[in-house]
């Protein structure tokens, strides 16, 4: 399975690992929401994630291939938070290094 963002019919974008079972239908594995959360102060917008759908612990999804309008190879910073949501390992963020005197 190869990780891939999608925009659904409802608006939604969507990141998982993606197959296709058939011509109709996809399989999403781990699929997590991209929810747009308002602007950061350096004008970027603020992106939250999120378990999708929100009420299940089931970890595939299979999706009617018609109600995906779009298919995108996701940004690094999104796969990366897509692998640290959806591994059993846990991994410490890489952005800050605090050293003692």
């Amino acid at each position: 399975m190869t990780v891939r963002m999608l925009r659904m019919i409802t608006g939604e974008d969507l990141i998982a690992e993606t197959h296709y079972k058939d011509a109709d239908t996809a399989v999403l594995k781990n699929p997590i929401a991209a929810i747009a959360m308002g602007m950061q102060p350096n004008g970027k917008p603020q992106i939250g994630f999120a378990p999708w759908p929100p009420f299940t612990t089931d970890k595939e999804i299979r999706v009617d291939r018609r109600h995906i309008i779009a298919e995108t190879t996701p940004l690094n910073e999104f796969l990366d938070e897509y692998r640290r949501m959806t591994s059993p390992i846990m991994t410490p963020s890489a952005q800050k290094l605090i050293v003692p005197n």
